[in-house]
């Protein structure tokens, strides 16, 4: 019987060692890939819930108009029966009518396709909804540059993440091809084992050890080595390019919804304006029928 154990320990492996950056490179890459597949998620699902919200809120103000329309109406036609109204008065009122008809058609149509929207996400046909109270406030992010939060941006969004670790594995993926130049050295150890191997050698035991440095220096690979850094100068040039592109999109975007956010203050002061105006010109109104002013 014959029984050999061989050990083989790199000392200097730079190919080996470029292979597992790279490794780690990707693995964090993959991480933030995933971080911004659960924030796009997120995103899509909050998107969803609010348009069902705006949807249904919208259907409701649309049925609202239907029914002060043809109260509207119903009194046009009264005044022209009792010959204070004129036709063009009831014309104009049918035709509002039509008109809030039709907007009240398309706010069902829109619900329904947020509602499908919505479930589509979820994967539930049937969700209860909650709406906002009458008294909630906006909740505005805190006050800040747009330098201030292009800089947030740059440090903490997943996708801009997720490339940088891709440019980090192509970078390592240049020095691994690199590493064909190099020379490969190993530690090599072996042990051997034997007993009867033959009839010369009958009742003897041989034991071999052997201990010892193995080097590799590669000479000629036919341009394989210097084909393969060029494809992979090119795909990190690609994807810097793509971490760019990104960049400054990701910068419209933030300076896009910036300035909404700072118009978006202006107009909900505007519009908490108009609902006090509203509401003082609507009790005006019910004080002036109860007086017999308007029918």
């Amino acid at each position: 019987p014959v029984a050999s154990r061989q050990l083989r320990a790199p000392l200097f492996n730079l190919e080996a060692h470029s292979r597992h950056a790279a490794a780690q490179a990707q693995t964090e890459g993959a991480r933030a890939r995933f971080a911004a597949g659960g924030r796009d998620l997120l995103d899509r699902l909050g998107l969803a819930y609010v348009q069902r919200l705006f949807a249904e809120e919208t259907l409701a103000l649309a049925r609202v108009q239907v029914d002060a329309l043809e109260t509207q109406t119903q009194i046009a036609r009264r005044r022209q029966d009792a010959g204070e109204g004129t036709r063009t008065e009831l014309a104009d009122a049918a035709a509002s009518l039509a008109s809030a008809r039709a907007e009240l058609i398309a706010a069902e149509d829109q619900r329904a396709l947020a509602q499908r929207g919505l479930a589509r996400v979820t994967g539930e046909e049937k969700l209860a909804m909650q709406s906002l109270p009458t008294d909630a406030l906006p909740l505005l992010p805190a006050e800040r540059s747009l330098q201030e939060w292009n800089a947030l941006a740059r440090a903490n969004n997943p996708s801009l993440t997720a490339r940088a670790r891709e440019i980090d594995a192509l970078q390592h993926e240049i020095r691994r091809n690199r590493a064909g130049h190099y020379p490969r050295v190993d530690l090599v150890a072996s042990a051997l084992d034997a007993e009867n191997e033959s009839i010369s050698t009958l009742d003897q035991h041989t034991r071999q050890y052997s201990v010892g440095v193995q080097v590799n220096i590669p000479i000629y690979a036919g341009g394989g080595v210097d084909a393969s850094v060029r494809r992979a100068a090119a795909e990190l040039a690609r994807a810097q390019a793509q971490l760019d592109d990104d960049t400054e999109r990701l910068q419209l975007d933030i300076e896009r919804q910036f300035r909404t956010m700072e118009s978006g203050r202006a107009r909900l002061a505007a519009l908490d304006d108009a609902v006090a105006a509203s509401a003082l010109a609507l009790q005006g109104a019910r004080r002036g029928q109860s007086a017999g002013v308007f029918s």
